[in-house]
């Protein structure tokens, strides 16, 4: 599907949180449009969702738990490329968004595409951007320029984070997502 319209492009206009992984039944994410989630908005007038995951190390563990943003999720729930990907309006170069931890110190990795299975393979795939939060809003970008992306794209954004190195069984990681969208490198 190619999506109308000019940047920014708001990634959960057409992207869903769907694709959890890992340890999937100790990640609980929350989302809404007010903010009230996040414990209010990162910026005035943000796009989109504003998302709070917690994720609770579980015993035993695989040891990670990650969230893919994905097109099309149908009624299976997600989609790790076995149906069609979204084409977002031309000319975007990043895709920018606003995160922070719960109490600060909190390792996260994000990026934008995987490589999927047929019927769609990502046209952008970044490389993972591992940041530690702070109990400040920051934006953060993942660039992708000169990367076309008009053959599709099924996962719009992600995350994941590792177990903490000799967590215990029951040690949780909070974190917060807001205004994910894809843009031209604005500097904002």
């Amino acid at each position: 599907m190619v999506v109308s319209g000019s940047l920014p492009f708001t990634v959960d206009s057409e992207f869903f949180a769907a694709g959890y992984e890992g340890d999937i039944p100790n990640i609980v994410g929350t989302s809404d449009k007010t903010g009230a989630a996040c414990g209010g908005r990162a910026v005035t007038g943000a796009a989109g969702g504003c998302y709070k995951f917690v994720y609770t190390v579980p015993a035993p563990t695989k040891g990670f738990a990650g969230v893919e943003w994905q097109a099309n999720p149908g009624t299976i729930g997600y989609n790790f490329g076995t149906a069609s990907g979204v084409v977002p309006p031309p000319g975007a170069t990043e895709a920018s968004f606003y995160a922070k931890g719960a109490v600060g110190g909190e390792v996260v990795s994000f990026f934008v595409g995987a490589t999927g299975t047929a019927p769609c393979t990502d046209s952008v795939v970044t490389p993972a951007s591992r940041v530690t939060l702070t109990t400040t809003w920051t934006r953060y970008t993942l660039p992708f320029a000169g990367q076309p992306y008009t053959a599709g794209q099924v996962v719009g954004f992600a995350w994941t984070t590792s177990a903490p190195a000799g967590a215990d069984a029951g040690t949780a990681t909070t974190f917060y997502i807001d205004d994910i969208v894809w843009d031209a490198d604005t500097d904002m």
